[in-house]
């Protein structure tokens, strides 16, 4: 009996690693494919006609039953960093705003006013210190989302570096994993785990 024996037939003759049962029956496949065609337009006052072709990239990956079972694991997606920036939604809430401010104190304080350059003056200022004001008023606000999102981030990175631990002892784990196709279990001949079958190999990772 060798060491990568099958723990229930006790033979080796119809053992094989999965890594290579996975290689072996994965087929990756890529390449062009060209469309051509003839067209043509026509109306009581304009006719036009023309020919357009093109290639689109294709590719595709076929694997058996078998190594889709025996599949690695997946590697776990890293979390994207939060950008919490000013939207142009809230831009422009504090313009609009900024505007009816401004529209309000004019008519409340300077609509008896008779010196155009003055008038128009006193508008843009007016309408300025809003929206300087109003972009005081809502930075805490933007500061507290951001900082929620910062620690959303960190949570999400501390929970990434967790499964990344996992996903790396689940490969060194794999890689010493064999396949007895008279038996159809999966086994580490290095463990003392039970045989499974494909479906639960992620038991004995």
């Amino acid at each position: 009996m060798s060491k990568i024996s099958c723990p229930i037939c006790e033979k080796d003759d119809m053992v094989q690693k999965v890594t290579a049962i996975v290689q072996g029956e994965t087929n990756s496949t890529s390449g062009y494919s060209s469309s051509s065609g003839y067209s043509s337009i026509s109306g009581d006052h304009i006719s036009a006609s023309g020919y357009s072709s093109g290639y689109t990239r294709m590719s595709a990956t076929q694997s058996s039953r078998l190594a889709q079972q025996l599949h690695a694991p997946m590697r776990p997606s890293a979390p994207e960093k939060p950008d919490v920036q000013r939207s142009i939604f809230d831009l422009t809430g504090i313009f609009v705003l900024a505007v009816v401010i401004t529209v309000v104190l004019v008519y409340m304080f300077m609509r008896d006013m008779y010196n155009y350059f003055l008038f128009w003056g006193r508008c843009c200022v007016t309408f300025l210190l809003s929206g300087i004001g109003l972009m005081i008023v809502t930075t805490p606000s933007l500061n507290r989302k951001r900082a929620e999102a910062e620690k959303r981030y960190e949570d999400d990175i501390d929970l990434y570096n967790r499964l990344t631990d996992i996903w790396r002892q689940e490969m060194i784990n794999w890689n010493k994993l064999y396949y007895c196709r008279r038996d159809d279990v999966v086994y580490n001949p290095s463990d003392s785990a039970q045989p499974v079958e494909p479906a639960r190999m992620r038991d004995i990772l």
